[in-house]
Order: C-alpha cells, then structure tokens, then sequence
C-alpha cells in the first residue's frame, strides 16, 4: 500500500472509471452538501453556510471541466501529462475533502452532542460512498479520507474535552486504519481485473493474426496445389504438415518445405542424407521405433528436436510405401505448438469467465454486510436524534451502544477483506499440490457461493465419507466443483424446479477417492449428455455460457491431477463424479 502511495502510476483503464463515475461526484460535491446546508441551517450561521455550499459548487464546476478536458487526451497522451492531469484531478478531491472537514469543524463548534454525532455517523455515509467512488484511484481515496479524518479528529480535541468525543476521536482514528486496507484491497482486485482481461484480448488478437496468416498461407497453398495436382513434389511441398520419406537404415531420402521449415533448416540439402533418429529427442527414440513398426495408421505423440536443438511436440504416424521398386517408410508429423497453445488460451477464457461469475457472487455476498453496516449507522442515527443524554448513566448507555454498534461494523469490515482475500486466493494459480481434507476444499467452495444459493432458495446437504488428508491441487478442484454447483444453480433458475437441492458427498474406493454432486434439476438431455464436456458446447444461451467450464474441469481432473470426470442422469436429476487417484 506504500509503495503504491510513492508513485503516481495507475492504469489509464482505472484513471477512466474515477473520472466517469458522475453520479457519484454529483452526490460528494452537490448532493450531500445541500443536505448539510438543510440539517444546520438554524445552527451554523447562513453566511457560513452559504459559503461552504457555494465553494462546493464551484469545486464541482472546476472537477467537470479538468474530466472533461482529462477524457479527450486520456488515451493519446504521453505518461507525463496524464500523471500531470491526473494531480489537478486529485486537488479538487482534496479540496473536496477540506470543505466536508470544514463542515465537520462548524458542526462541533455550534451544534450540541446529539448533533456532532449525528455528523459522525453521516460522515461514514461519505466515507462508505467514497468508496464505491474513489477507489480506482488509491491516492483519491486515500487523500480524502484522511484530509477529513485529521481535520475532523483535530477540531474534536482542541474544541471538546468531554469523555464521549474523546471516544469518539479515537473510533474514527481505528475506523481509518480498518478502512483503508479494504480501500486497497478493493483497488488490487480492480486493477488485476484490468490487467487480465488486457492481457487476454492481446493474446487474442495475436491468435487471430495468426489464424489469419495461416488461412491466407492455406489459401495460397491449395491455390498452388489445384495447379499441379499430379506433381507429387509439389503435393509434399503445399502440406502443412511435416512429411518425411526414409529408406530401412532411417536415413532421409526425401522431406517437404513444412518439414525443413519445422527443423530450422536452411534448405532440404541440409536434411537429405542424415538419420531421423538425429532429430528425435533421446526419451523419444524408442517411441520413434513403435511408431515405424505400426501399420495400423494410429498417430502418437513424438517429441522432435530441431537443428538448434529446441525441442516441440508432435502427433505422428507411418506407413509403407514402395518408390521406383524400393520399399520406404512415410512418415507424417503434425506440429502440436499451436494446438497447446490453443488450450493454454482456453485456460485463460475459463479463467475470465469464472471471475465474471466470481465477481457477481461476491457482490451477492457484499449486500448483507453493507445493508448491515448502513442499518448500524442508522440506528445509531436514529439513537442520537431520539435520546437526551444529560447525564452520566445516559452517557454510559450511550457508550454501551456506541461501543456495540462498533463491534458490529467492525466484523462486517472483516467479513468483507476476509471475502476480498477467499477471492484473490482462488485466481492464484496452484504451484503444487496441497495436503487437505476435502471437507476444508468443498467448504471454502461453498463459502463463495453460499450467498447466491441462499436467495435462491437452494438446499444443500453434504455427507464426508472421507477422514484423512488427500494430497490434491486444491484450487483446481475449488474451480471444478463450482463449475459444477454454477451449472446446477443455472439449471434450477432457467427451470424453475420446485425445492432444488444439490448434494455433496465424498468416499473412499479401493483405487480412488470419490466426489459426487448430484441434483434434482431434471437432468440432462441424453442426446446431448456425451457431448457436455465438448469446448464451447453449452445449453445456456450466449449471453450466460462460454461452453468451457466443463471442457477445462475435465483438462483439470483428467491430464492435472490424472483422475476422472463422469457425467450421469439420476433419478430426478445428474450427478457428475470426480475421481481422484490414490498415490
């Protein structure tokens, strides 16, 4: 969080969201200021009222013209200008926050305590609208909640003395130290949201530069090829495929341009001659063997190594074939680079999809402690309004509530950094496998979905058949199962299915651990019930699938952790199985 205070260097994609975000700036600068101007107007004198509403307006009048201007060179401008602009943004914030500092001053010096405490809990209202308005910028934020903390906290001391503002001092001063961890926590999701989805379009967009020049070389190709059919040469040359002819010693006899493209070589005079085995990686070469003695046209894997001695995959199969009475053995390669590629890039948009529903479960989850927080401030709105307190005892009941209220919106602050952290935990990728119960991995799943089930009012029982540890990568079995409970929930809300339950359990099998998550959701169609782990195969329509969530759980449990998925109707519903081998 320091570090990122000592420079001013944000993405321009968050600098965007802070300048935008206009019905927030009408509520900071306009809006609450007017409430202000209507709550004090029998207590602050008018003149300074008006002043402090004047000074507002015209802050917010200098803010939209700095956006405005800001907005048209955003995107085109050199990193120093936007830094430059960037500051003039940040002192109209600050003098924002000077301005509600002010206000909080004139508070304590004419209103009484029921009053200043009811412009304590007001300012938490700003602060938690701060917020949702600010934080894209860490230093807006920032500036603002402190600029009004020290000025607020500072006129408490020197223009009170009685214990309750002391209290109170001291509440806001733990309160900023809370706030703004969860400020920048909130900032570092957003960022890395941003970051992840650049990243993806640029891998998207170099993947169909590729696709594009490999369609227009394809088109030439066959373009060619359609010219001189009957030359056999010329065939060779057109495959993009790596094809090499060798006598029964391995020697090379003849190879096409896709081949001394793939071995780096600079010309097929450099590969005629020399023995294949040359330009198999040496774990392979035993494989080279297999693959030469079998007539039956099935392709395996084969890892070839190029001139420089760079290694790449390939599917490769042979057969025989007889040239000018000579008795030769074909053999066809296909470069797998790209194809890994692909399913690397597949990763990636399982990925994003997922934070997309991630986001909007923690958002679910975000409401009820927000709405609890506001009902706190609220009630102790509605406490200081109502209540007199001339007295001692009434100043002790007073602190009693204060004090519980606190604690309240303390743990709801905790609760959500703790759902911030649950989420930043399960994007980061799994480095090895983890020692866990499976009732730990199946609980912290259902952690982050828990809130989305609950409004939609659906059951779930689980049964832990399993009491030991199991070493797994447990953020991919996380993901796999709330892919699973995703689609279940999708299914019951599509449907309207009547008392929806979904239940978990996990056992222990001679050769494996099993989990089950099965519904009553109706099933699956059996014509399309083997086509459901298929890439980009989906019964949601397009707006609410990608197709890959359980194309990229079976990748994950099948060549990860070399277990098993399974799919299968039941009685009322499906149930997928993931099985999990011992080691």
């Amino acid at each position: 969080m320091i570090k990122t205070l000592t420079v001013l260097d944000y993405n321009r994609e968050l600098i965007e969201l802070l300048l935008l975000d206009k019905i927030g700036a009408i509520a900071l600068y306009l809006a609450m200021p007017v409430a202000y101007f209507i709550l004090f107007q029998n207590i602050v004198p008018l003149e300074m009222l008006f002043g402090f509403l004047f000074s507002q307006i015209v802050m917010y009048i200098i803010r939209t013209n700095i956006t405005r201007d800001f907005l048209e060179v955003l995107f085109t401008e050199e990193d120093s200008q936007v830094r430059r602009m960037l500051r003039f943004q940040l002192i109209t914030i600050f003098f924002n926050a000077v301005l509600w500092g002010v206000a909080a001053t004139l508070t304590v010096m004419y209103a009484d305590e029921s009053l200043i405490l009811m412009m304590i809990a007001a300012l938490f209202i700003v602060f938690t609208l701060s917020l949702a308005v600010l934080t894209p910028i860490f230093h807006a934020v920032f500036i603002f909640i402190v600029t009004i903390i020290v000025i607020f906290t500072t006129s408490l001391v020197f223009l009170t003395d009685t214990y309750i503002f002391n209290l109170s001092t001291v509440f806001l001063l733990a309160y900023l130290v809370l706030f703004l961890p969860v400020a920048y926590k909130v900032y570092r999701v957003m960022l890395k949201s941003i970051q992840q989805k650049e990243e993806i379009l640029f891998l998207n967009y170099n993947l169909e530069l590729r696709i594009s020049d490999a369609t227009a070389e394809l088109e030439a190709k066959n373009t060619k090829l359609s010219n001189s059919v009957e030359n056999f040469q010329t065939l060779l040359d057109t495959t993009m495929e790596m094809i090499i002819i060798i006598d029964s010693n391995k020697i090379i006899i003849d190879i096409n341009r896709a081949g001394v493209d793939l071995l780096m070589a600079k010309s097929k005079e450099d590969l005629l001659g020399r023995r294949l085995p040359d330009f198999v990686d040496d774990k392979d070469r035993q494989k080279l063997s297999l693959i030469m003695n079998n007539n039956s046209g099935e392709a395996s894997e084969l890892s070839m190594r190029k001139i420089g001695g760079e290694s790449f995959p390939t599917l490769a199969n042979s057969q025989n074939v007889v040239q000018k009475g000579k008795r030769l053995r074909i053999i066809t390669m296909q470069d797998l680079t790209q194809i890994q590629q692909k399913e690397r890039l597949l990763l990636q948009q399982s990925r994003m999809a997922q934070m997309g529903e991630m986001l909007s479960m923690i958002a679910h989850q975000w409401r009820q402690p927000l709405g609890a927080i506001s009902s706190a401030i609220f009630g102790i709105q509605t406490k200081l309004a109502t209540g007199k307190y001339d007295n001692r005892d009434s100043n002790e009941d007073l602190y009693k509530f204060l004090n519980t209220k606190h604690k309240r919106i303390n743990e709801y602050v905790q609760f959500l950094s703790t759902t911030i952290d649950d989420f930043r935990n399960f994007f980061k990728p799994d480095k090895k496998k983890e020692l866990v119960m499976f009732e730990s991995t199946i609980g912290r799943a259902l952690l982050i979905v828990e809130g989305s089930l609950t409004s939609h009012g659906i059951d779930v029982a689980y049964t832990f058949n399993v009491n030991e540890k199991v070493e797994i990568f447990q953020n991919e079995i996380m993901q796999v199962i709330l892919n699973i409970i995703k689609n279940s929930e999708d299914n019951f809300i599509e449907k309207g299915t009547k008392n929806p339950k979904i239940r978990i359990e996990t056992n222990k099998m001679p050769a494996h651990y099993e989990i089950v998550i099965s519904d009553n959701g109706g099933g699956i169609s059996e014509h399309i019930i083997d086509s459901v782990f298929e890439p980009y195969f989906s019964t949601k329509d397009e707006k609410n699938g990608s197709g890959l969530g359980l194309y990229m759980s079976k990748m994950m449990i099948e060549e990860h952790s070399g277990g098993l998925l399974q799919v299968e109707n039941t009685k009322d519903g499906v149930a997928f199985s993931i099985l999990i081998p011992h080691f």
